[in-house]
């Protein structure tokens, strides 16, 4: 495959939206001032809108390293600065070593938002098997037509299935997640909500692409999904923490998914 690139940019409009699916009103995105604190000139867009439409690019490239043969496939990235409304972002990709890389920056600046990989792996499940501390259930079919609400596009399934677990996330374990941090951390720091802000520092998702490669999650499902989410692991200060969370997400007894979040928890008083 030849290296190929294309260019996005995000609005008002697509933040707005994502913040309303997903439950994610970290105001960074929506207060200018905690935007400069971080770095950025501008009010800045969500990770995981970006990375919708990333997923969504590199799926539909034909590369040898998207056909899994064991059955499993690996998406990961790393988000190295925050992404400005408006700014436009180039997205080149390049297939090395069976996978297939990608890079995105800035199209006059070439400041560097984000890179990371798609690729075919081999079944680690079991690795990831360990002590969960939340679990959650989602209704399949009722969340579909909520995402379908605000994306009209025909996204592949396991794209859906990994937005789907990170709003039912941040809308309803990202409290008694904190309540965890501080009962881990006990007196390093003390996050009550709404005094900290959330940084999505990087992500990874294992997906059964057997199952979740076809063009549309309701094809697929119309059952509950049920997804453990495992003792993270923890570095703290006294102004922040870093939590790689992961989440382990199954139907019935047929393993889906397994989504791997680094969230960097900031207090508002820095």
């Amino acid at each position: 495959m030849s290296d190929t690139s294309y260019s996005i940019s995000f609005g008002a409009q697509e933040v707005t939206s994502w913040a309303n699916y997903s439950g994610d009103f970290n105001p960074i995105h929506f207060d200018i001032e905690w935007a400069k604190k971080l770095g950025a000139d501008d009010l800045v867009v969500h990770g995981m809108l970006a990375m919708l439409h990333i997923k969504h690019y590199l799926h539909q490239t034909e590369s040898a390293a998207s056909e899994s043969k064991t059955g499993w496939g690996k998406f990961k990235i790393m988000l190295r600065n925050p992404l400005p409304y408006g700014h436009e972002v180039k997205i080149n990709t390049s297939e090395k070593r069976l996978a297939l890389k990608f890079k995105g920056a800035h199209a006059s600046s070439g400041t560097e938002y984000f890179k990371g990989e798609l690729k075919a792996v081999e079944k680690t499940y079991d690795e990831w098997l360990g002590h969960p501390i939340l679990t959650g259930t989602i209704n399949s079919l009722e969340n579909i037509g909520t995402f379908k609400e605000y994306f009209t596009e025909s996204f592949p399934a396991w794209i859906v299935l990994d937005a789907m677990i990170f709003s039912d996330f941040m809308k309803h374990q990202i409290v008694p997640l904190r309540t965890h941090i501080n009962h881990m951390q006990r007196d390093n720091i003390d996050f009550q909500k709404g005094e900290e802000i959330i940084v999505h520092a990087n992500h990874a998702v294992h997906f059964n692409s057997s199952l979740l490669s076809s063009s549309d999650l309701e094809s697929f499902t119309q059952e509950n999904i049920d997804y453990e989410i495992l003792e993270p692991e923890l570095i703290t200060s006294p102004d922040r923490a870093i939590c790689m969370v992961k989440c382990l997400v199954k139907q019935s007894n047929t393993e889906l998914m397994v989504v791997e979040m680094g969230l960097l928890f900031i207090k508002k008083s820095i």
